[in-house]
């Protein structure tokens, strides 16, 4: 599904895997290797980046003067992930970019919160995006959007976000769009 609507990139961070989140220091086991080795290469043949992430930086009210000096200490090719101005914001404005960004010395990489609804379990998100600010790709070094568990009910908002991306490169510049996680 991913390549078929150019949806470009597929981040692995999975809240419920242990060795990516509290037990990060222990390694996988051959037969978890094998299965990460697959997922990759499933990724690759359907033109999909396999990403792994290590812990996520979320929003601002997490944000400590440990973070700041953390991210400042960092090689610059790395990308820090920021969900808003909080877990689920309603939108993201240039405002809001231009103040992490310069608290973080880079881009950010937008982890949109939407449609996700691990938080609300009795509803589902089935809208086209609609709270993204024209403009976020001056400001962003990449963008990705987190499914539903209802993987066909994310298609209609995950679509919609992808031809806002898509448009974004069409018109100005790549820009790293998509996942599924």
């Amino acid at each position: 599904m991913m390549g078929k609507y150019k949806l470009n990139t597929y981040i692995y961070a999975p809240k419920d895997d242990p060795k990516h989140r509290a037990s990060w220091r222990e390694l996988y086991s051959t037969s978890e290797l094998a299965k990460m080795k697959e997922l990759v290469e499933t990724a690759t043949e359907n033109n999909v980046k396999f990403i792994y992430a290590i812990s996520p930086e979320y929003c601002d009210p997490m944000l400590t003067s440990y973070t700041t000096t953390f991210a400042s200490s960092l090689n610059s090719k790395i990308m820090l992930m920021w969900t808003g101005k909080a877990v689920v914001p309603l939108s993201i404005t240039q405002a809001n970019l231009s103040s992490i960004n310069s608290r973080l010395g880079r881009k950010v990489f937008i982890w949109w919160i939407y449609p996700v609804n691990d938080y609300a379990k009795n509803n589902l998100f089935m809208g086209p995006c609609t709270s993204l600010e024209k403009g976020l790709y001056n400001s962003i070094s990449g963008l990705v959007s987190n499914p539903m568990n209802q993987g066909y009910a994310s298609y209609i908002p995950l679509l919609t976000t992808a031809d806002y991306l898509l448009n974004l490169v069409q018109h100005k510049k790549p820009i790293n769009r998509f996942f599924f996680y």
